[in-house]
């Protein structure tokens, strides 16, 4: 399980969260609890699949 809180903060600047993962895995959302602040907590659980993810394909789009 995985949780985390967002907390609504502009910032230019400062260490990158994700800078250390080197395998990706898909994620279940459990629960998104806004609380009064503004902050949001959330809940995550891995997919029913658990097998790391590869990087997902960038799909193209025309634009008529």
């Amino acid at each position: 399980e995985l949780r985390l809180i967002v907390h609504p903060v502009l910032a230019t600047g400062g260490t990158p969260f994700s800078d250390k993962i080197t395998r990706r895995h898909a994620l279940e959302l459990v629960a998104a609890d806004p609380i009064a602040s503004g902050r949001v907590n959330l809940t995550y659980r891995l997919a029913a699949s658990t097998h790391p993810l590869r990087e997902p394909a960038r799909a193209s789009t025309t634009l008529a």
